[in-house]
C-alpha cells in the first residue's frame, strides 16, 4: 500500500452465528459483542510495514486470532538540475519532486546536509573551481521517508558527464 495510506480490514469468524455474539478487536480497537460474523476495521495513516493482529471472541470466551502484515512502498522521489549552463560561476538549482505534497526535503552536498527545509529546491553557490560534487536529497511525507535521490555535477555542466564520484 502507499506510505501514509489508510485501508480496511475485514475480520471474520468461521463458526456459526449461533455461537455469537462476538467481539471482534484489531490494533487496539475493540467491536461488539455482535450478531455479525464479520466487522471491518479502518487502519492508518501505515507509514511503515505494519503487523496487525485480530482476534474473534464467541459469547462461550473461546478465541480465534490472525495475523496480517502491511507492507508500504516507499515515496519515489526524482531530482533535477537547472543552471550553470556556462563556467561563469553561476548558481545550480536542484529541485526535487515526490507529487506529494507536506513534504520535508533535507538536501545534503558531499553528505554534509545543508538545507532542512519544506521548500523542494536547492541553490548550490557558486563553485568556480569546477570540481564535481554529490547533491542527494531525502524527502519526508508525512511520516513516510523517500528513496535518497543524487546526481554528482559540477559549476560547468549539469549532468554527470566529467565527474565521477
Amino acid at each position: 500500500m502507499p506510505c501514509g495510506g489508510m485501508t480496511t480490514l475485514r475480520l471474520c469468524t468461521t463458526n456459526p452465528a449461533s455461537l455469537g455474539p462476538f467481539t471482534f478487536t484489531l490494533g487496539g480497537q475493540s467491536f461488539g459483542p455482535t450478531s455479525d460474523t464479520c466487522h471491518n476495521f479502518t487502519v492508518g495513516p501505515i507509514t511503515a510495514n505494519t503487523t496487525f493482529s485480530g482476534t474473534v471472541t464467541d459469547k462461550d470466551g473461546c478465541a480465534k486470532s490472525d495475523s496480517v502484515t502491511l507492507t508500504t512502498s516507499q515515496i519515489q522521489l526524482a531530482l533535477a538540475v537547472s543552471g550553470g549552463e556556462t563556467c561563469g560561476g553561476g548558481n545550480l538549482t536542484f529541485t526535487a519532486s515526490t507529487g506529494k505534497t507536506g513534504c520535508t526535503y533535507n538536501f545534503s552536498v558531499d553528505g554534509a546536509s545543508v538545507q532542512n527545509t519544506t521548500a523542494n529546491t536547492y541553490s548550490y553557490p557558486a563553485d568556480p573551481d569546477s570540481t564535481c560534487h554529490t547533491v542527494s536529497v531525502v524527502a519526508t511525507c508525512g511520516g513516510c521517508v523517500s528513496n535518497t535521490a543524487s546526481m554528482t555535477v559540477s559549476q560547468c555542466i549539469t549532468t554527470t558527464t566529467g565527474c565521477t564520484a
